[in-house]
């Protein structure tokens, strides 16, 4: 065997391809040995040397930063963590998995939800509907965001209607001389408790698996998430079902020439908001990002899919009040459901009878169903919110 050693290499220059297609394994050649010239497809073992060192730094790197990911895990809020895992251990029991429920338990218990700024946002994260809420934040959902920067109130059981009415005045007066008082009110609605409510299905089989929660976490985001924005963001009248939406009874405004115009408009529609946040759809947050620095202006830009395409709407979080109150999860194994939205009765009488369809039989095809309830109110006072439809740019 030569002094030295040549590995040939067919094709690229990696290192698996140098390994993978090696002719020749040895040794650098000894000091003082003339080596001929490497060939334009051939490597020296010093050069699989280097590549060795090479992918042990990359390696090395990769893992610490996979240890600063993991301690940097251990320090965010777990933003909906107990809503989700508290829905797991209500189906667990639900199919007298107790065993599987007790797990979810311990789990609940652990990794509480916390943000470092004692606000409103803060005492959202430390409850399981407060916390889910705030996790559903993401592109297309604006009114987590806006949430956390209202004005918060509970809803609890015994939660009655509340309307507030206040008006205040502040100035310069002299001794002896009368304090003026004006008209002014934060809220011209009466705020009532309202529930979301939601239907999941799912099997026995799905429940057991490991990721369990991160399933359950995209289901019920994406089902109780759209129908917040949904309606926040509408303009129909509140009713017995839902609260009205922010843009109910508001007259639009006449659009401009650009975004600049429309949100300068906008705030003089409001009348000097203090906490104004600009909302639009997410495809033109997309365009809008990519012809102006967002992060330069003045007030956040969000995107929610409750908005319409060529609609800018703008909110004052400052004269907005928002509730949430607790959580309910039920169980079903049993029950024949009509799987549609809009669900009907499963049988109306008449000439003939109406049946509902499609529907399942939960226990005839080994199905659980999720049923979730949880509190949540908005208003505004009556300046708090305006809009532009067909925008110009």
């Amino acid at each position: 065997m030569p002094e030295w050693q040549r590995i040939q290499c067919f094709g690229s220059r990696g290192l698996s391809d140098i390994l993978g297609h090696a002719v020749y394994v040895g040794f650098p050649a000894p000091e003082g040995l003339n080596l001929p010239p490497v060939s334009s497809e051939g490597f020296l073992m010093g050069d699989v040397q280097q590549e060795v060192r090479d992918l042990r730094t990359l390696v090395v790197g990769m893992q610490r930063a996979m240890g600063r990911g993991r301690r940097d895990d251990r320090n965010e809020p777990d933003l909906g963590g107990a809503f989700i895992r508290g829905a797991i251990v209500a189906a667990a029991h639900g199919i007298k998995r107790h065993d599987l429920a007790e797990q979810w338990k311990q789990r609940a218990a652990t990794n509480p939800a916390m943000l470092s700024v004692p606000t409103w946002a803060a005492e959202l994260a430390t409850s399981a509907v407060g916390s889910f809420i705030l996790g559903l934040a993401s592109n297309v959902r604006a009114f987590p965001t806006i949430a956390s920067r209202a004005h918060g109130f509970e809803i609890s059981a015994n939660f009655r209607p509340l309307t507030l009415d206040a008006s205040a005045v502040a100035v310069f007066v002299a001794e002896g001389d009368a304090i003026g008082t004006c008209e002014a009110r934060f809220l011209a609605s009466t705020l009532k408790p309202y529930s979301v409510k939601s239907l999941t299905e799912f099997t026995e089989e799905m429940l057991e698996r490991s990721d369990i929660e991160m399933l359950m976490k995209q289901l019920l985001g994406d089902a109780i998430g759209s129908a917040l924005e949904q309606q926040f963001f509408s303009a129909t009248a509140g009713t017995t079902a839902a609260p009205p939406g922010i843009l109910n009874g508001v007259t639009a405004t006449a659009a401009g020439a650009s975004f600049a115009e429309d949100a300068r408009a906008l705030v003089d529609v409001i009348g000097d908001p203090a906490d104004v946040v600009f909302v639009v759809a997410p495809g033109r947050l997309i365009s809008l990002s990519a012809e102006m620095d967002l992060g330069a202006f003045a007030a956040p830009v969000l995107a929610s899919s409750g908005v319409a395409a060529d609609q800018l709407v703008a909110v004052d979080c400052d004269d907005l009040a928002v509730g949430l109150g607790g959580v309910s999860h039920k169980v079903g194994i049993e029950s024949t459901i009509h799987e549609a939205n809009p669900a009907l009765p499963i049988s109306t009488p008449g000439t003939p009878a109406t049946v509902a369809s499609p529907m399942r039989s939960l226990w005839q095809t080994d199905v659980i169903s999720l049923k979730s309830v949880l509190s949540v109110s908005w208003g505004r006072a009556a300046s708090g919110a305006a809009f532009i439809d067909n925008v110009a740019w």
